[in-house]
């Protein structure tokens, strides 16, 4: 989209939000150099050279996990060379998996449906028919997830995320849905609290809370429809009083007391969502919200929680990097790389908009500069109607026309995004083209790859599964023989972690608490470390309670000796009892004869 970028335009928008006060911020940075940085430092740490693929063996072993996901987000988005259809396959069978117990993806968790499908459609899938299940995760996580379980059942972050994920591709809900656009986001506005912020706790505001609910209410800012009196675009200018005033002097924001990236990075995420510039609002002393991310990247280029040590989060450590600050930095520069080229937002996964729609945003934008009168307000707001509906969040000055509008007693039509048409059919993220997005290493199979297939380990263990399953992928139709020797190795694997899924429930079922075992357990122990003990040595580390399983075979084992000893010595007592007799009946009977 085509946005004006002048002094008038900024001075509209700050009025208009009432709440900035733009200050020359320092140099203007480029996002991708610190993509690049975050790229490289976990290539470093996952012992990979510069040239080899991040979605590479060893990192997708993770894959369905915050470790990983949000990272194929951030590369995805940005369209980073990689090799996405390796992430899919193993996702796909993450998914599939795990939707075989009753829980599915969680028992009580939706985000877990939300984080997923963000990934998948970042990698180039289509979240409403995954795998050889055709799985739905925009219905079984969005708006049917209630069916099962109240999607904020974990908290406010599954009504944020839920509204984030239905809105990544504008994905139509059917009229006999358990719940619509509308109650999400009358259910959101409903827990914002009395200082404009948001809260998981709803007690105090917290910023990770208020910057994500901005996220999820963006492509609704322009929209007139009341909830319990109120707009979505006076919800968000209430919530963004509330951070203006939680930003810190270096630019960053706290979480507990405590300056940190995440916070920070995203009040990032939720302002290039609102279509503003974070270099250029909420800059306090003269840092900006990139100067205060930047305080906590490192040398090697990832990126710090915190440059404070904290004893109640002893993994953050304060000189080393870590996996989730990283993440997290690296979609938001993402996120302001996406601002910069003018392109849709972070979670906007739509195909960015064509030229027509482009003009016609830059036409409008125009014209609310120019009103000063009656007729100029009535003419721009046709121009603004014309827009599709869908679009309207990227008319940046829209409150402007409204005030003109109000000034010149026009009549504001009910133009609701959140009851527009949603029929779009589009199902799969177009490829970003920010970045090269087709790796330039081949997907197809090198010989060393195929003589691999062929020499593939005798012992089964769970480790291969994700080579498995990404050779598996990238075989072409007439490598016939070597696919059937994947799908025999898969199903092997496969089969192998269903018993050490067994396994674990047994241990939890028959053997907790250890504590109270005793010799009548003894048949349950030893039947269950005997599979145990049948399991490859690498496998043995996904068994609940390893340790505790040993020293309850060993626990048998003391309690036999112990009771034998006991037999032992009460054998023992009773013998020398009788002996006792035996010589007190003897001296007797001698007594007696003489």
């Amino acid at each position: 989209m085509i946005k004006l970028k002048n002094i008038f335009a900024s001075a509209v928008l700050i009025s208009t939000l009432a709440i900035h006060q733009q200050v020359e911020a320092k140099a203007k940075i480029e996002p991708i150099e610190f993509v690049n940085d975050i790229v490289e430092w976990k290539k470093e740490k996952m012992h990979l050279k510069t040239s080899d693929q991040l979605l590479n063996y060893e990192f997708l072993k993770n894959a369905g996990s915050t470790a990983v996901d949000w990272y194929v987000v951030g590369l995805g988005r940005v369209g980073y060379p990689d090799l996405y259809e390796n992430y899919r396959a193993v996702l796909e069978n993450v998914i599939s998996q795990k939707y075989t117990f009753p829980e599915k993806l969680s028992e009580s968790k939706s985000t877990e449906w939300h984080r997923m499908t963000l990934a998948y459609l970042a990698a180039g899938g289509d979240a409403t028919s995954v795998g050889n299940q055709k799985i739905n995760l925009i219905e079984d996580g969005t708006y049917n997830r209630g069916k099962t379980m109240a999607i904020d059942a974990q908290g406010i972050n599954g009504l944020i995320w839920g509204l984030i994920t239905l809105d990544a591709l504008k994905y139509e809900v059917p009229n006999d849905a358990f719940e619509d656009r509308n109650e999400l986001i009358d259910r959101l506005l409903s827990k914002q609290l009395k200082d404009g912020g948001f809260s998981f706790e709803m007690d105090e505001s917290d910023v990770d809370m208020t910057a994500m609910a901005l996220q999820a209410l963006a492509p609704y800012k322009n929209d007139e429809k009341k909830y319990n009196g109120k707009t979505v675009h006076e919800a968000i200018t209430s919530a963004l009083e509330f951070l203006k005033k939680e930003q810190t002097n270096s630019g960053a924001f706290k979480m507990a007391g405590e300056e940190n990236l995440e916070s920070t990075a995203q009040v990032v995420v939720a302002l290039t969502s609102l279509g503003l510039d974070p270099q250029k609002e909420f800059v306090k002393k003269g840092n900006s919200l990139i100067d205060g991310m930047l305080q906590f990247q490192m040398k090697d280029g990832g990126f710090v929680h915190s440059k404070k040590y904290n004893q109640d989060n002893p993994t953050a450590l304060p000189d080393e990097s870590n996996t989730m600050a990283s993440e997290q930095a690296l979609y938001a520069f993402v996120s302001i790389e996406r601002e910069n080229r003018e392109m849709r937002s972070l979670y906007d996964y739509r195909q960015e908009q064509d030229i027509k729609t482009q003009q016609q945003i830059e036409k409008v934008e125009q014209e609310i500069e120019n009103i000063n009168s009656e007729k100029s307000a009535l003419q721009t707001y046709e121009l603004y109607k014309k827009i599709p509906v869908l679009e309207h969040q990227y008319v940046e000055h829209y409150q402007q026309l409204k005030t003109s509008l109000q000034k010149y007693q026009i009549k504001l039509d009910a133009i609701d995004v959140v009851d527009a048409n949603y029929a779009n059919g589009q199902k799969k993220m177009k490829p970003v083209k920010i970045l090269n997005q087709q790796s330039n290493k081949s997907t197809t199979l090198s010989k060393q790859e195929l003589k691999r297939i062929h020499q593939l380990p005798k012992e089964i263990t769970t480790e291969q599964y994700v080579e498995v399953t990404t050779l598996l992928n990238r075989l072409t139709a007439d490598q016939k023989e070597e696919k059937q020797l994947l799908e025999q190795r898969k199903r092997e694997i496969e089969l192998l972690q269903h018993e050490i899924q067994q396994l674990n429930e047994e241990i939890l079922n028959d053997l907790y608490p250890f504590s109270k075992l005793s010799l009548e357990d003894e048949e349950k122990v030893n039947r269950i470390y005997s599979k145990y003990e049948k399991l490859p040595k690498v496998d043995q580390k996904q068994i609940l309670s390893a340790e505790d399983l040993k020293k309850s075979k060993t626990q048998m084992t003391t309690l036999k000796r112990q009771n034998l000893l006991k037999y032992g010595v009460g054998i023992g007592i009773i013998a020398l009892i009788f002996a006792f007799i035996m010589i007190r009946k003897r001296k007797k009977e001698k007594e007696l004869d003489e």
